[in-house]
């Protein structure tokens, strides 16, 4: 009662219920950007973010990029990028901060490459023929190179160069086919009819009242008929009576060893022959016939 205060704390048997303190972490929001771009064969990629004003850090809290995805290949991309958040002091306090990122995206679209085809031309000899892979490829990039299928032709015509583009590889030669959109130019493949040149064969017959005519013939021309293909002569010149004809094939084609007209693979021009038919020589023998004179007229007797 006099006013002191006295420790009465020995007079007590206290028990202690421990309670618990939580400190719950921060919501922290963040966008990243989006962004579209042409195929470049390099990395591409979006490090801009933008902090939400409604789940901010702390003051004094900054944040700052720590990584951000890069791409190369085409397509759409998730653009999920890696922050971290420092104190003033530049103490990393990250982890009392409950992270949400609304993620943009990465979108790379094809490049444009144009692949054009050469104009080629051969005399028809029968075998396939093609550009060889001859093309020409305008904006594809360095180190990259393309594997092409062209057309392969044979008989005479005009033909589109046609090709497809199987593959574009890199320099590592890894397909990066997917990340290009092709574009085709082709020019021409032009076979020309094979130039042969024919001498019909001139011969002389006596008038017999038959029909003649020849088709032996000899190539005069530098270039002849392939080996495997046969010259038919269909129609000819004919004559009969005594005089001169041109020796002409008016019609005639060409077989190869499958029966397959080729005619159309020719260009044949001619030096025509003579056809003649000589005049049958007659002798005749009269009878002689004698008379005596009796002023009559004397004829002749039986041949």
């Amino acid at each position: 009662g006099n006013g002191t205060v006295a420790d009465v704390t020995e007079l007590y048997d206290i028990s202690v219920v421990k309670g618990t303190l939580t400190v719950t972490k921060k919501v922290l929001k963040f966008s990243t950007g989006s962004l579209e771009a042409v195929y470049t064969s390099s990395e591409i990629s979006c490090p801009e973010f933008e902090i939400s004003a409604e789940a901010a850090p702390i003051d004094g809290h900054t944040v700052s990029l720590v990584s951000a995805p890069s791409y190369t290949n085409c397509g759409t991309h998730q653009n999920l990028i890696v922050i971290k958040v420092q104190d003033a002091n530049g103490v990393d306090k990250t982890a009392n901060y409950a992270i949400y990122c609304d993620a943009g995206s990465i979108t790379i679209t094809p490049k444009t490459i144009v692949v054009t085809t050469p104009d080629c031309e051969w005399v028809y000899d029968g075998t396939n023929q093609s550009s060889q892979g001859a093309v020409e490829v305008r904006g594809i990039f360095k180190g990259h190179k393309i594997n092409v299928n062209q057309s392969l032709v044979t008989d005479v015509g005009v033909y589109e160069n046609k090709c497809t583009v199987s593959s574009i590889v890199d320099e590592n030669n890894k397909d990066v086919s997917a990340n290009y959109d092709i574009t085709y130019e082709y020019g021409a493949l032009t076979i020309t009819p094979r130039p042969v040149t024919l001498q019909t064969h001139s011969i002389n017959w006596t008038y017999d009242a038959q029909k003649h005519s020849y088709t032996e013939y000899n190539i005069i021309s530098e270039l002849s008929f392939l080996s495997d293909h046969t010259f038919k002569v269909t129609e000819s010149t004919t004559i009969t009576d005594a005089g001169e004809k041109l020796n002409e094939f008016t019609a005639y084609k060409i077989i190869d060893k499958q029966g397959n007209d080729k005619t159309f693979c020719y260009d044949i021009s001619f030096y025509n022959g003579l056809l003649t038919v000589k005049q049958r020589p007659i002798w005749v023998y009269p009878e002689n016939v004698t008379k005596i004179y009796d002023a009559t007229p004397l004829y002749g007797g039986e041949i």
